[in-house]
């Protein structure tokens, strides 16, 4: 049975450049973390703080959007070609106008329904605010898979949480040996 983790990023106490400003469209945006394809749709737009900071390999501010640089999509599509599959890259449009590197958002497709309700600690988002989503989860305390479900795939969404991104411990080993800039990881 694989180890996870939740993808998460970091400054690195502002020595980063990051996302100020990040616009996307609400139908692109439900559709990133619904897991469907956007891949001919327009490309998000985003302004870049911190142009003489370290460019990082994954750009903080995108919220629930990895934003991932040219050099790491190149080299993940190599590693995992199994998960390519589930996985697009849409050019990020900058609106800096002397910033050239290329990033990318990294969609995730396929959400899984692999929550395991009967083992995990949880909190259903409020009945009297959301009573058609009761099937989704506000907060996690303690997270347990039904493993079987995920079918070892190193990088998903759950379906009941879709704005958090799990990762292998392999994907999370292929980004600290190759020593990416910019992601962080909490356990479960």
């Amino acid at each position: 049975m694989k180890q996870y983790f939740k993808l998460s990023w970091t400054t690195n106490e502002k020595k980063n450049a990051f996302i100020k400003d990040f616009i996307i469209n609400e139908n692109l945006r439900n559709d990133i973390i619904n897991g469907i394809s956007i891949i001919n749709k327009e490309s998000p737009l985003a302004t870049l703080s911190g142009l003489n900071a370290n460019k990082p390999d994954i750009l903080v501010g995108g919220a629930v959007f990895p934003i991932v640089s040219e050099k790491f999509r190149n080299e993940f599509t190599e590693k995992f070609t199994q998960d390519i599959q589930f996985i697009e890259f849409l050019p990020i449009t900058f609106k800096n106008e002397n910033f050239t590197s290329k990033y990318y958002l990294m969609n995730i497709l396929k959400n899984i329904n692999c929550f395991d309700f009967e083992k995990s600690e949880y909190t259903k988002l409020p009945i009297d605010i959301f009573p058609d989503q009761q099937d989704l989860i506000f907060s996690i305390e303690k997270l347990q898979f039904k493993y079987e479900k995920i079918n070892n795939r190193n990088i998903f969404r759950m379906s009941e949480k879709s704005t958090d991104i799990y990762l292998s411990e392999e994907f999370k080993k292929f980004i600290t040996n190759n020593e990416y800039k910019g992601f962080a990881f909490e356990e479960i």
